[in-house]
């Protein structure tokens, strides 16, 4: 048990200012400049999207996920210090069944024996190609 007046110390003063000195513009423009977006493809319709993307750094390393809500900020909440370059979006595809076409292409890769094993579990020794041709074969499907 620590003494309350060391736990008070780091609980925020309830008068004070909860202004954190930032815009929320200035906010999503610093996490909209985490991800590099200048490459990505883009398509599909629907509210969810599925997305892969991976580092410069490690070109044959992609990470495939899918978000309800906007893909730059879901890549942004992955990423910590420990990350080894700036992410690159790859590929971005609305859907209206993302965790099933996220599944659906995860499993694909899988089953090519692209997992990489103690990487999380969605990252994969694929390329952007690979990835659009199982998406490309899935849609026509």
């Amino acid at each position: 048990i620590y003494p309350s007046s060391e736990v008070d110390q780091y609980l925020k003063d309830p008068g004070a200012d909860d202004d954190p000195g930032i815009t929320e513009e200035e906010a999503l423009r610093t996490v909209e400049e985490a991800v590099d977006t200048s490459d990505v493809i883009r398509s599909g319709e629907g509210p969810g999207i599925v997305y892969a993307y991976g580092y410069r750094c490690c070109q044959d390393r992609l990470k495939v996920g899918f978000t309800e809500g906007n893909t730059v900020q879901r890549i942004a909440a992955q990423i910590t210090t420990s990350t080894p370059d700036k992410p690159v979006l790859l590929i971005e595809i609305k859907t209206n069944q993302c965790r099933a076409l996220e599944r659906a292409i995860q499993a694909t890769l899988e089953t090519r024996g692209r997992k990489i094993a103690g990487a999380g579990a969605e990252w994969f020794k694929a390329g952007r190609d690979e990835v659009q041709a199982i998406y490309e074969f899935i849609k026509q499907g």
